[in-house]
């Protein structure tokens, strides 16, 4: 086709720019959004909203919003796919992706693009009015080329600095009355004092909901010292049925607003910034997305965020209101409304005063504190640690300093009970446990397990077994000294550290568990983490793993470690070459990459070998790797922190679902397109790169989804009578090599 006859045609549709007061919805099928703006991704947020059509499939129409110009296309296998920027008279900029054609003229130009560039991937820019678009032009269609999960038009709106500014607040309305959904929040301490309710971890409280939009805390919540507050919540649209990002969160403390986030324009830059604005903490221990309403450190806030205060709260004694108010993008209001009493921490004693025939009589009073107990709840654990149900009472009678509480006898025996005490003022005691007749396990044939459980500013250790023990305990640490740790039993079974400062972790050698009875038991936990302000570098037990930050690795001050993974079943595929090891702390997100190295066994070969991740939803994905023949090491690098091993694959990727098919016959006209799928389980296959197709020993250039893993390339003449060859070769992450040669003829039938 003649070049310069098509960009004549380009110039040809010069026309005069009209103002107008609105945009355009770009499509034709109704308003149906999948997503919406500033959802969470992985280390990103969605920078628009997501158009899909009422039959959720391909090809309908896109047209552009307002009048402006093309700015440039864009095609590529992943991403945008199919792409189309276009600059908006006002100075905006919108973005169609995922199109699975463009417009006659845009086609005619992007094919002229890849055949004089020989490749399917393009990228043209046009200048300032070259390519001139009028409001409602037909502009392309929609479609799931690039990196789209299923069928939509990825529609982004930037303003004049390239920042995605969120399309429902700024032109591309949706009618709307529903209000956001409030579920749970999240109170996380920041202090080595902090307590939520008696505990020094995180605290989940389900809301309730009082009226329409109205919800409440489900009780006082008993705080101390700082912590923030997390939320998790969602959005509805009239008529769709899929769950949305809401607009945004106001914290309001004693009618004071202390943080304010705004999900409204953000910069590129900020995206990394997602695994601090989600909790990603409680994410990674599976608790799901909550927005934070606090900043550990002010330099590394978003756009998004709207004040100046860092949401932490540090409230002083006594009673203080909460105001949470959510938002949506037409401003429907829900409210959340809750009372924390700050106080310190408190205790109680609990011991039986009567046994009757059918039941049990306790005393519960406070321990230390003069505020009476007035009220209480029971849990029931088994012997083993493993909670049964929540324990009511036949009686309960107040007297001047506690309660006495009956409990029905038949629900007692050989059981843990765990009392919960609360003051007349909503202070809540730590958790005692209460063995009632209980058959103890041998404390000698017990086995204990160390988990550490890497908080904001701390660090607790965890010792757990599945038993309950009776007996006094210590727990040391060994670093150039012997420091004693006070703990508690926090349920039956499982003993808690008070937290320590990260930097108190700086040289610790080992921990040391005593069971102190006769005979004594005594369990030696080694445990030696690097502290990124002390140290670039941590070691696995074994020596052959090693995991290495930089200065900017970790957004705060972190004790970095490495754990081997003991009977782990999860590989399937593969053979596995060395250990499994973890990377800790696994919950705290990374500012930036990480490099792991996985030593190679002396025996082993390198070929068909890479490092692995555990994902828990894709199973072993691999990680770019390379082989460092001097030290024997494979290294990769990670912006989080995984389960990681060497394995080996040697299955060969697979070729199938072949048109034209081998030994085919066909008439030209009905051989338009070559397409294909290729399939490799365990490496994959990353990029287009890695597959090479011929027709006639002439290679062509072709579309490569890589979530369906499938390839297309459009055939622009028509193929003459006789016989031709296809030659497909595809390699694999690792280096498996598959080629299928297929011979099909062209007949004038």
């Amino acid at each position: 086709m003649n070049h310069f006859i098509i960009y004549q045609l380009i110039f040809l549709a010069f026309f005069e720019i009209s103002f107008s007061q609105e945009y355009l919805w770009p499509t034709k099928e109704g308003k149906i959004i999948s997503s919406n703006f500033g959802e969470p991704r992985p280390r990103r947020f969605h920078a628009g909203i997501d158009i899909i059509s009422k039959e959720k499939n391909i090809n309908h129409e896109i047209f552009a919003v307002e009048d402006g110009y093309i700015q440039k296309i864009k095609i590529s296998s992943n991403g945008y796919g199919k792409v189309i920027y276009q600059k908006l008279i006002d100075g905006n900029i919108i973005i169609y992706a995922h199109l699975s054609s463009f417009n006659n003229l845009l086609n005619q130009i992007s094919n002229i693009e890849q055949e004089k560039n020989n490749s399917y991937e393009i990228e043209k820019f046009f200048d300032k009015n070259e390519f001139l678009i009028k409001k409602g032009d037909l502009i392309g269609y929609l479609g799931e080329t690039g990196g789209a999960y299923g069928p939509h038009l990825h529609f982004e709106i930037r303003d004049s600095l390239n920042r995605p500014i969120n399309p429902l607040l700024n032109g591309f309305g949706i009618i709307d009355k529903h209000r956001p959904i409030p579920n749970e929040i999240a109170l996380t301490p920041l202090d080595k004092n902090s307590i939520i309710n008696g505990h020094n971890l995180t605290q989940i409280f389900n809301l309730k909901k009082k009226d329409i939009g109205q919800y409440e805390f489900p009780d006082t919540i008993h705080v101390y010292n700082k912590f923030g507050i997390s939320l998790k919540s969602i959005d509805k649209i009239n008529g769709l049925s899929w769950k949305y990002n809401i607009t945004g969160i106001s914290l309001n403390v004693n009618d004071v607003e202390l943080f304010r986030i705004e999900y409204d324009k953000y910069d590129f830059k900020n995206n990394h910034l997602e695994e601090i604005t989600i909790d990603n903490s409680l994410r990674r221990l599976n608790d799901g997305d909550f927005h934070r309403l606090f900043l550990i450190d002010n330099n590394l806030k978003t756009n998004f965020i709207k004040n100046n205060s860092n949401g932490i709260l540090n409230l002083s004694q006594g009673y203080h209101n909460v105001l949470i108010k959510l938002f949506d993008h037409n401003n429907n209001i829900s409210t959340i409304k809750g009372t924390f009493y700050v106080a310190p921490p408190i205790q109680i004693d609990v011991k039986i005063i009567e046994k009757k025939e059918d039941s049990v009589f306790f005393q519960m009073i406070p321990k230390g504190n003069p505020f009476p107990i007035q009220n209480f709840v029971c849990y029931i654990f088994n012997k083993k640690g493993f909670p049964e149900k929540k324990l009511g009472n036949l009686s309960l009678k107040k007297t001047k300093k506690g309660l006495i509480i009956e409990l029905n006898e038949k629900d007692l025996n050989n059981k843990i009970l765990q009392f919960i005490g609360i003051n007349k003022f909503g202070a809540i005691s730590e958790p005692l446990n209460y063995p009632y007749e209980v058959i103890y396990d041998d404390y000698l044939k017990t086995d204990f397990q160390l988990n550490i459980s890497h908080l904001e500013k701390t660090v607790i250790f965890e010792i757990s077994s599945k038993s309950f023990l009776p007996h006094k305990t210590e727990i040391k640490v060994k670093k150039d000294d012997v420091t004693f740790l006070n703990h508690k039993q926090l349920r039956p079974g499982v003993f808690h550290t008070s937290p320590l400062k990260i930097n108190e972790l700086k040289n610790m050698k080992n921990i040391t568990f005593n069971i102190l009875s006769n005979p004594k038991r005594e369990l030696i936990f080694s445990f030696e983490p690097s502290i990124s302000t002390f140290s670039k570098s941590t070691f696995s037990n074994d020596k052959n793993c090693n995991l290495i930050i930089h200065e900017n690795t970790f957004y705060d001050t972190t004790a970095f470690w490495i754990r081997k993974v003991i009977n782990n079943n999860t590989i399937k595929d593969g053979r596995q070459i060395s250990d499994i090891y973890q990377l800790n702390p696994f919950n705290i997100p990374l500012k930036d990459s990480a490099v792991v190295k996985i030593k190679l066994k002396d025996f082993e070969s390198i070929d068909k070998k890479g490092i692995f991740y555990y994902d828990k939803k894709e199973g072993w994905t691999y990680l770019k790797s390379k082989y460092d023949n001097k030290n024997k090491f494979f290294e990769t690098s990670l912006f989080s922190l995984e389960s990681v091993v060497i394995l080996e694959d040697t299955i060969k990727p697979i070729i199938k679902e072949i048109f034209p098919g081998n030994n085919g016959i066909y008439k030209s006209s009905d051989v338009k397109e070559i397409k294909l799928k290729i399939n490799d389980e365990l490496s994959g296959i990353y990029n287009k790169n890695q597959v090479d197709i011929t027709l006639d020993s002439k290679k062509i250039f072709f579309d490569y989804h890589p979530i369906k893993k499938t390839i297309k390339h459009n055939l622009i003449n028509r193929l003459t009578p006789g016989n031709h060859e296809i030659i497909i070769s595809a390699k694999d992450n690792v280096g498996n090599i598959t080629i299928k040669k297929i011979n099909f003829d062209i007949r004038n039938l």
